[in-house]
């Protein structure tokens, strides 16, 4: 039983509370880039400004000027933006619109334009708080006497401008790091191999009736084998197996895969394995059927049945971690299942690839596979590989039919979209994140050449008396270029830290769970 929301948006809020922030983090860099802008503008037209105060220019008429142009090339910008947004959605839309869920839609609504209307409303008032109370400190007669050129900026003032530019240049930074986090972990998610083959392959789920499908009788093992006779007889269908789980598919969904097994070696039967590998039990044919390689041993067999010894495959990886030494072919393990009594005792039989169940995640899980007529089960997925045009639903129902007319199938799909629908998260996630990046190195570039522009009207004065004194043009470009080059070194050394903390392997990944608790949510 799972909420409507867990199923629908659940998985998809911490990610969205992570680009909510990130878009945060860029209207501020924006705002306090805009301040400088305004600010350096003054201060080369303290002169006039100086001139209109002296000739009775009230103070509140300038500022109402001053937060008219600041008004004006906001709502410009946001006009701008709302254009790059709609082009971008349309972009999102082609890249990723049929990966995307059936309930999903990425549309730019009323809301959000309105939104961004009263947000570019928001930051002309704040970009221009500092210009204005700027303004309302101009002293016309100091500033006529010495012709306008008296810098309006503190040593004080300066290093405050250095501190902001500094935190925005490791904001920036950290930005850019967790973009690019993303980004490769959304490449190696693609790119990683899956170990199941996807291409001409589909899926879906049968759920019998208990009370005429007893898993203690041999209805459900004749009931699945009648269906993958009359399956491999459609037209292009080349392997039909079944099993409690399918690579790419919901995990709490899936039948017997909600927790793992205690593993317990012969040697020490009291003594359970630190780490519980998860089970699934399968059909003979179930390894062909997904293009899993057997690495070694041999497949189950229709043999393989309840009265017969109990024998499983594993996985390369559990084989490596259970038997680093030995070949695991022959190898036994104990089970604490009931049976009579007593816990099981199966005998390795072989050793399959390893495979990625889940695949926004590059690593693989430990797997134990088990026959299932030893332990049959009413409520399993049918895999069909096919070569050429894929079986219809009305064939797939058809063949349902001729098994028992009572019976349907559900959740149809290709193990491609399968593989699609769980990558989209992923693959959005790093677009945005990756293009927010960008445009937070775009504004930090603003920035730093806003503030420079501040700094030279600053130190106009003092940079004539310096070259009346014999300094050289390239001496004064390489000083204010060391003092930029010094900015952006404090916030390098600021945001490597932060970086480390948020996107090393005790950082963003540990944090992820405790996001999503307190979103009200379990953790992914």
């Amino acid at each position: 039983m799972r909420s409507l929301s867990d199923l629908y948006v659940g998985q998809l809020r911490p990610a969205m509370l992570l680009l909510c922030g990130a878009v945060a983090l860029l209207l501020l860099l924006a705002i306090v880039n805009s301040a400088h802008t305004f600010a350096a503008r003054m201060h080369a037209r303290q002169g006039r400004i100086a001139l209109q105060l002296a000739l009775g220019a009230p103070p509140g008429r300038l500022m109402a000027g001053l937060f008219g142009r600041s008004l004006l090339l906001s709502l410009l910008g946001a006009a701008l933006g709302l254009a790059i947004a709609a082009a971008s959605v349309d972009l999102l839309w082609r890249g990723l619109g049929d990966t995307l869920p059936e309930w999903m839609q990425i549309e730019l609504a009323t809301g959000p334009v309105l939104a961004i209307l009263a947000l570019a409303v928001l930051a002309s008032a704040l970009a221009s708080a500092l210009p204005m109370r700027r303004l309302a400190e101009v002293d016309p007669a100091t500033c006529l006497q010495d012709g306008g050129q008296r810098s309006m900026g503190s040593p004080r003032e300066r290093r405050q401008q250095r501190a902001m530019l500094a935190v925005q240049v490791a904001l920036a930074l950290v930005l850019v790091g967790v973009g690019a986090q993303f980004a490769l972990d959304a490449l190696r998610a693609h790119t990683h191999p899956s170990g199941f083959a996807s291409e001409s392959r589909l899926s879906f789920r049968v759920a019998l009736p208990w009370a005429k499908y007893d898993s203690r009788t041999d209805a459900t093992s004749r009931f699945y084998d009648q269906l993958g006779s009359e399956l491999s007889a459609l037209p292009g269908v080349q392997h039909a197996a079944w099993g409690e789980r399918v690579p790419a598919t919901d995990e709490r969904a899936a039948a017997g895969s909600g927790a793992g097994v205690d593993l317990r070696l012969p040697d020490e039967p009291e003594r359970p394995l630190p780490w519980r590998p998860r089970t699934n039990r399968v059909s003979e044919g179930y390894f062909e059927a997904l293009g899993i390689t057997l690495v070694a041993g041999r497949d189950f067999t229709p043999e393989d049945k309840l009265e017969t010894p109990q024998v499983a495959i594993v996985s390369h990886e559990l084989a490596l971690r259970l038997w680093p030494d030995r070949d695991p072919i022959g190898a036994q393990l104990l089970l604490p299942e009931a049976l009579e009594g007593a816990g099981e005792t199966v005998t390795v039989i072989g050793i399959a690839d390893d495979v990625r169940y889940d695949l926004s995640q590059a690593q693989t899980a430990p797997t134990l596979y088990r026959p299932v007529r030893q332990r049959p089960n009413a409520n399993l997925y049918v895999v069909v590989s096919h070569q050429g045009p894929p079986p219809t639903d009305a064939q797939l129902r058809s063949a349902m039919a001729k098994v028992d007319p009572e019976q349907s199938l559900y959740e149809l799909t290709s193990m491609a979209a399968l593989r699609d629908r769980q990558l989209w998260q992923s693959s959005l996630l790093a677009q945005l994140l990756s293009a927010l990046a960008v445009c937070a190195w775009i504004l930090v570039a603003i920035g730093l050449a806003g503030l420079s522009r501040l700094w030279a009207v600053q130190r106009r004065r003092d940079m004539a008396v310096r070259a009346a004194l014999g300094a050289s043009a390239s001496r004064l470009y390489r000083d204010s270029l060391g003092e930029v080059l010094r900015v952006l070194g404090w916030g390098i050394a600021i945001g490597l830290p932060l970086l480390n903390q948020c996107s090393g392997a005790a950082g963003l990944k540990a944090y992820w769970p405790k996001c999503a608790t307190l979103c009200g949510l379990p953790s992914p």
